[in-house]
């Protein structure tokens, strides 16, 4: 149970990581994804993160990484670190700044259950007072 600060029930914690998940993970299923599916998940992304994406440059990049991607990284299906560390190991991130900042954004927003952490910053202040 949260006591501390806004209690956000788990339900929405899930379906929040759901949305966001939604949002960005054409970046790692581009290849079997239609034509038109990519540009506009793109256009998405972009316009939920204007100040980070540039939305024209990410469907050029999207489109050009589909054909990178059958290219480069065969029939391996890979998950979004793998994805944006073989961008960067191939010198590809050059080529797709604005897919290596989405990939980037989306493997550092901040995921986590406060009531765990409150429950070991409690313990922390517990031990404190007891020594």
């Amino acid at each position: 149970m949260d006591t501390g600060g806004i209690s956000v029930p788990p339900i929405k914690r899930f379906q929040s990581m759901r949305h966001i998940h939604g949002k960005f993970s054409f970046l790692w299923e581009l290849r079997s994804m239609s034509d038109d599916d990519p540009s506009k998940a793109a256009q998405s992304l972009a316009k939920s993160y204007p100040e980070d994406l540039d939305t024209e440059r990410l469907i050029d990049e999207v489109e050009s990484l589909k054909l990178v991607y059958r290219q480069h990284f065969g029939k391996e299906s890979l998950q979004p670190l793998k994805l944006l560390n073989k961008i960067k190991g191939l010198g590809l991130h050059e080529l797709f700044p604005e897919c290596a900042i989405a990939l980037t954004l989306f493997l550092t927003i901040p995921v986590s259950v406060a009531s765990g952490e409150r429950s070991f910053s409690r313990l922390n202040l517990i031990k404190s007072d007891i020594i």
